[in-house]
């Protein structure tokens, strides 16, 4: 505590001076001497105990920072005209947390599984049920609550508001899992705990029959397996060709039109959770490095799901701990939720430490800045998740929470670092450089390059589709794209767009 510049000697209160507004004035008495205080005979009326005057603001003030630590404590119970001093006060002892929390990431390690699973929640109930009873990679039950419960709360039309924009709780995974993890069986046991509640986007075989689908099954949760082999489908086959411009405008919630033989659809604000599931053994047959790193695929966060050192079992035993597990959190997700959350200026404190830990983390591992901005951003929503589940009910996400979320993100990053070392990355990355060094020689005397011309002008490109898929990653770049001659159409005016704004 601060001391005032009022002192007196005297055992008697101190007056405060005449003010318009009353001060009130407390005095702590402080014996000059140890001695003295512990001898009560020394202490006659005639000694002098120094005494220091203190106003309420001096004790509000200490409080403050004393229970600013403690979000949790004065988000409930703090009085509104005190909440700006909590949130300044708690904006530095949130920095610490989240760098306390994160340590790890900056020491050249990951977090693990069981860093990201607050203790007594959904999550942690969980993972002990398939950990104890089954032999299935834990990412499986894990993800799959996630994804659930991103789909409740986007059923609920609910949005997460930062700094003035709005965000949708929709999240996009490809779960690299082995054949014979134990996918179905997952799904089926969690969708026994959260009942039938969450909507669940069909099939479709065709790009038409896909906005129906959407336009139908909106805001609803797309499990799928053998993803990547759908995403090959959408790039090689003509029929599923609008699939990848239809799902690039749901990822950013924008209206999608389209005309078919019999009407007009339009499905406005698009949004779905998507998880999908494919070997990591058989990734590289469908999913090229080219694509890999294109603008599409960092829309998805990639998990790699892998067998740990559990004794195999015969029969899965689930059914013992599943009716308490749905009665303990029947009334959690039955629960009406805040149409909009906040993030004030101390989750963006959090979210700021950790972003610039990550981001460093990310780039040693030589993981593109884009990556690492576009996991970021999705670890909002991870903390929205996070918030409910921990039993938060007032409509600000927490410190606590977008610390979660970024432990999460780092795991993120750490599998697509695996992702990535499946493939010959230092070569894609040095072919692509000779290929923007290619088009910008051309570009300098007017012309255009096509597939063909960097099949043949570029060593490390031999095939037309690879070719294609190099210069769709180049046509990224709005500097590049007006270069670049695309045989696709909508690729082609995606680029042009892009370039234009």
């Amino acid at each position: 505590m601060k001391e005032s510049e009022n002192q007196t000697q005297s055992t008697t209160p101190v007056e405060a001076p005449a003010s318009p507004v009353p001060t009130v004035i407390y005095e702590m008495k402080q014996p000059a001497d140890t001695a003295q205080a512990m001898d009560a005979a020394v202490l006659t009326a005639a000694s002098k105990v120094p005494t220091t005057v203190y106003s309420q603001e001096h004790i509000e003030n200490y409080i403050v920072d004393s229970i600013a630590p403690n979000e949790e404590l004065w988000r409930a119970f703090a009085k509104p005209s005190n909440k700006a001093k909590f949130i300044q006060a708690a904006i530095d002892p949130t920095r610490s947390m989240v760098k306390s929390m994160l340590s790890v990431v900056a020491g050249g390690k990951w977090p693990t599984l069981d860093a990201c699973i607050p203790p007594g929640t959904i999550l942690d109930d969980v993972d002990r049920m398939f950990y104890e009873g089954t032999d299935i990679p834990r990412e499986l039950p894990f993800f799959t609550v996630l994804h659930y419960l991103s789909a409740m709360l986007l059923q609920q039309d609910v949005q997460i508001e930062v700094e003035g924009r709005t965000t949708r709780p929709d999240f996009w995974t490809i779960a690299l899992a082995p054949s014979g993890a134990g996918k179905t069986f997952t799904q089926n046991v969690i969708e026994e705990i959260f009942g039938k509640g969450v909507q669940q986007f069909p099939e479709a075989a065709s790009a038409a029959k896909f906005v129906e689908c959407l336009r139908d099954n909106n805001h609803s949760l797309w499990l799928r397996d053998e993803f990547a082999q759908y995403l090959r489908s959408v790039e090689t086959q003509s029929h599923m060709a609008q699939v990848k411009d239809f799902l690039l405008r749901t990822y950013d919630n924008n209206t999608i039109e389209h005309r078919t033989k019999e009407e007009d659809v339009i499905v406005a604000d698009p949004a779905l959770t998507i998880f999908g599931t494919t070997p990591l053994a058989t990734i590289k047959n469908y999913l090229s490095a080219e694509s890999l790193v294109d603008g599409f695929a960092q829309r998805f966060a990639f998990v790699v799901a892998e067998r740990d050192g559990r004794k195999v079992k015969p029969i899965y035993q689930t059914k013992a701990r599943l009716p308490a597990i749905q009665q303990k959190w029947a009334a959690n997700l039955a629960t009406q939720f805040h149409k909009v959350y906040h993030v004030d200026d101390v989750g963006i404190a959090a979210y700021e430490e950790a972003f610039y830990m990550i981001v460093d983390r990310s780039g040693s591992e030589s993981i593109d800045e884009s990556f690492s901005r576009r996991i970021m951003w999705r670890s909002m929503k991870y903390a929205l998740i996070y918030h409910v589940i921990t039993g938060k009910t007032d409509d600000v996400l927490h410190a606590e929470d977008l610390t979660y979320a970024a432990r999460l993100a780092a795991l993120n990053l750490r599998d697509l670092r695996r992702l990535m070392d499946q493939y010959d990355m230092p070569a894609f990355n040095d072919i692509s450089q000779k290929a923007k060094a290619f088009i910008e020689r051309r570009a300098a005397t007017g012309t255009k390059t096509s597939k063909r011309d960097l099949v043949a002008g570029v060593r490390g490109v031999g095939k037309a589709a690879e070719a294609q898929e190099m210069l769709e990653f180049l046509a990224e770049d709005p500097t590049l794209a007006p270069h670049i001659e695309l045989t696709s159409t909508r690729t082609a005016k995606a680029a042009a767009n892009k370039a234009k704004s």
